[in-house]
């Protein structure tokens, strides 16, 4: 029986449905997902394909001398710093297959690989795999993709290979994607970097193939673990910076934030390790520390770039971006639009499809409403379940913070509605940023400091709450904006507040473009709010930067073999590499260019918080709860859903998109998983 799934009268946003799925879950798919090697097929999910457009390379393979000496099937022979058990040529087949790689720069030599299958099945005295003969790849390529054919040499008697064992002699490291091979019918998925033996004394990549750590085939084991072991940095000093071609995974504060070592003004208090600043971790780069704060590490130049493990970077290290000068901050409003010129330079902004007929269309109450659910952030509308709008902060500390909104400020504009048959038809909403930004805003308001002129623009900015009613056709209104400041002579003593409402009409003959209200100026107050707290803690501190732990600790702890680092591995794909250039040019406090050019990180100008956001998104993670994230508990914690979590049955949606969301991801989970097991299927009941 389907469950059905009851519709309320939410506030809906007027968009497209999610798009169907085409991946896990949709038709064609299989629930089983892991496979032996050789058996990728379309019921399990596209196989990584070989790039047929790609230039074929002009290369040569190598292959060992046979010599009637080689007449035993094995022999002990020093691979990769240690003995172990190798196969002779004369008892090797040919073994023909396609490699798919990739390098950054144009090699000024060719590329020179030796390539070793490893078996899943037959041990040598050391308890490892023996190694096949090594075959050598000797190829011309260039920069970007390739595909190249290669021929392996493989002894029958070895069984099935497990690993495929890569050294190599080129003075440059290349991306290693897709190993292919005919017969046997084996996949190696790469994705690694293989730095020249220098630096990689070899890699060591594992077929397609998934195992638990109990159920994986003996003659792996210990190739497994010392894979985990190296990713772990085990052996390795933990002072010694990491440099670009290691692989090490492990955790660090955020204390690389600030440049004290350039100027003083650019200090930052470290995030993390405390309970003045709790933060998630971030990965550990090992530079030495700052000299101005032995508790902050120096910072990497723009060139240099920040630290992550070598298989995570897939791109060119990003640099600071050359942006159009603004002289600090926007005269008017024509200087803005003046970015969405298309003979603007550097760079020339699409014109948002909001402005493009009118543009003054953003201004009004109908698209200020509608940016709630459809802009950047729909995560921060609440349910309000009563008036006045209290405040969670310490009265001792910043003394009455509730607001003064007040019924009589709304009913006018509630229709024949009083406010509690409002409250009691959930038709009153709420964007509360209040609590967030009040502890810190006095400071913001006596930003720049004497060092920051002509780099930031004084800033006087308001926390805010705004009030919105659910009408009849499940559109949002605005009905009030309010604007608090700390009480001028002591924080102590509460906020200070003013309550803004809609104007009444426009005079005969007055158009809307001709004025700029009080009303309008809380509107883009209450949307500064806004922005700020989606970048810095719905996306920056939710998205990217809880992740990393999570991308670190599944790297030390899950084998690439465990069925679930599997599973995930698609969900980190560029997560380290966007999170420490985030940190490097983005949401710290700023740098020396190459010429001794200073460059100011972009969050600290564009948003109101100044050197205050990452502080400020600290003291959002301390009422952090993991599981509240998860659908549809968050939606539940705001109101926006009736029903218990656990009853999803039970639940009332607002909007479809989600639901779709939920069924999809429910289907793909079971049918991987609990193939057996009866699909839940969902219904929205209007």
């Amino acid at each position: 029986m389907p469950m059905q799934i009851r519709h309320s009268p939410r506030p809906c946003a007027r968009g497209p449905h999610a798009p169907s799925a085409t991946g896990p879950g949709a038709p064609g798919w299989t629930a089983k997902m892991l496979r032996p090697a050789g058996a990728l097929e379309r019921r399990d999910g596209p196989r990584p394909m070989l790039v047929p457009s790609a230039a074929r390379s002009q290369l040569k393979i190598l292959h060992p001398s046979t010599s009637p000496s080689h007449g035993a099937t094995t022999a002990t022979r020093a691979v990769a710093g240690s003995n172990v058990q190798t196969t002779s040529a004369a008892t090797s087949a040919r073994v023909q297959g396609k490699l798919l790689l990739q390098s950054s720069d144009s090699p000024s030599s060719p590329l020179r690989l030796s390539l070793q299958l490893v078996s899943a099945t037959v041990a040598g005295r050391d308890e490892r795999g023996v190694r096949g003969e090594a075959a050598a790849l000797d190829a011309v390529i260039s920069s970007g993709e390739t595909e190249v054919d290669v021929e392996l040499l493989w002894d029958e008697a070895l069984g099935a290979p497990g690993a495929v064992l890569v050294t190599n002699n080129s003075d440059f490291p290349v991306y290693l994607k897709l190993l292919s091979l005919s017969s046997p019918a084996v996949h190696f998925v790469c994705n690694g970097w293989v730095y020249p033996v220098g630096k990689h004394p070899y890699r060591l990549f594992f077929t397609n193939d998934a195992y638990v750590k109990e159920k994986t085939p003996p003659a792996l084991r210990k190739d497994r673990e010392d894979e985990l072991r190296l990713l772990r940095g085990e052996g390795a000093p933990a002072d010694a910076p990491l440099q670009k071609w290691d692989r090490v995974y492990d955790y660090a504060l955020y204390n690389d934030l600030g440049n004290p070592d350039l100027r003083e003004d650019l200090a930052r208090p470290v995030l993390g390790g405390s309970e003045e600043y709790p933060y998630p971790r971030r990965t550990r780069t090992s530079r030495p520390p700052s000299k101005a704060d032995p508790a902050s590490e120096t910072r990497a130049s723009l060139e240099e770039g920040v630290y992550i493990p070598c298989d995570e970077r897939t791109g060119a290290v990003a640099k600071a971006p050359n942006l159009p000068k603004l002289e600090g901050h926007f005269g008017s409003l024509a200087d803005v639009h003046g970015l969405f010129d298309t003979n603007a330079k550097p760079i020339a902004f699409p014109v948002p499809q909001v402005i493009s007929a009118n543009r003054t269309a953003w201004r009004t109450d109908e698209e200020f409403a509608r940016q709630t659910l459809a802009g950047t952030n729909p995560l921060s509308i609440e349910l309000v379940t009563g008036l006045p709008l209290t405040s969670k902060l310490d009265r001792a500390l910043y003394g009455d913070q509730d607001s003064k909104i007040t019924k009589e400020h709304i009913e006018k504009n509630l229709g024949n509605m009083t406010v509690a048959q409002a409250i009691e038809k959930d038709r009153l909403y709420v964007v509360d940023h209040h609590d967030w930004v009040m502890p810190y805003l006095k400071r913001i308001n006596e930003l720049p400091g004497d060092e920051e002129k002509g780099e930031i623009s004084e800033r006087k900015s308001y926390a805010t709450r705004t009030l919105f009613f659910l009408q009849d056709d499940s559109t949002l209104k605005p009905l009030a904006i309010e604007l608090s400041s700390p009480h001028p002579e002591d924080e102590r003593l509460g906020a200070t507040s003013t309550v803004y409402t809609p104007p009444d009409q426009l005079k005969a003959g007055e158009a809307a473009s001709d004025t700029f209200t009080a009303w309008d100026l809380a509107k883009a107050h209450a949307a500064s709010n806004d922005a700020c707290k989606n970048n810095y803690v719905l996306h920056w501190l939710r998205t990217h930067a809880t992740m990393e732990p999570v991308v670190i600790a599944a790297n030390r702890q899950l084998s690439v073999l465990h069925p679930i680092h599997k599973l995930l591995k698609p969900h980190f794909r560029n997560t380290l590499d966007t999170n420490s250039t985030a940190r490097h040019i983005v949401i710290g406090s700023g740098d020396e260019r190459q010429g001794g050019a200073f460059y100011r990180n972009m969050h600290e100008v564009n948003f109101f918080t100044g050197k205050y956001g990452m502080e400020m998104s600290s003291k959002a993670y301390a009422s952090f709860n993991f599981t509240e994230l998860a659908f549809p508990n968050e939606l539940i914690k705001r109101g926006m859903v009736r029903g218990a979590p656990k009853k999803p049955e039970e639940l009332e949606l607002p909007r479809n998109d989600e639901l779709n969301i939920l069924t999809a991801i429910w289907k793909w989970v079971t049918e991987l998983f609990f193939p057996n097991e009866h699909i839940k299927t969902y219904r929205l009941k209007c």
